[in-house]
């Protein structure tokens, strides 16, 4: 339904893509019991320059749904969790990682869709573990996971 309204009012397709990924994202709930790997994915479903969009789309929601001043404790928490996490430097995207295509392809990987999952796996892996973006550590897993499973 977004897309459609916002194809309709003739916005540019970068601002749909935003406004609809925001949109689609805006509904989750956070409590203190979330893990540091949690956060961490948050950050990298919902992307780093859109954090302060979904802070304040969230806000707008609840305040919108309970049509009166809400407590944000919970909303400030997660702020606050962020924040730590993206202190500490750590990967969120392929392109954080320790390792490249290059670097894949140098230990006989080859390029192509194969390649892609391997890397979206590796992400995955640094996102429960930070301490595993080296990219000896991460050749290695790659190395198993090119002859394992993939």
């Amino acid at each position: 339904m977004c897309r459609e309204i916002l194809n309709r009012m003739r916005y540019p397709n970068a601002v749909i893509d935003n406004v609809c990924h925001l949109v689609n994202e805006h509904m989750f709930l956070y409590t203190e019991d979330w893990s540091d790997a949690a956060v961490r994915r948050f950050i990298a479903r919902i992307g780093e320059s859109n954090l302060e969009d979904i802070y304040r789309l969230r806000r707008a929601d609840i305040y919108g749904f309970s049509g009166k001043e809400p407590n944000y404790r919970s909303i400030v928490q997660l702020i606050d969790r962020v924040n730590k996490v993206l202190e500490s430097g750590r990967a969120f995207t392929i392109k954080d990682l320790a390792v490249s295509g290059n670097d894949l392809m140098s230990i006989g990987i080859q390029a192509g869709k194969k390649m892609g999952l391997i890397l979206n796996e590796l992400l995955e892996t640094v996102l429960d573990d930070p301490e595993q973006n080296t990219k000896e550590k991460l050749l290695d897993i790659a190395g198993k996971l090119d002859k394992e499973r993939i």
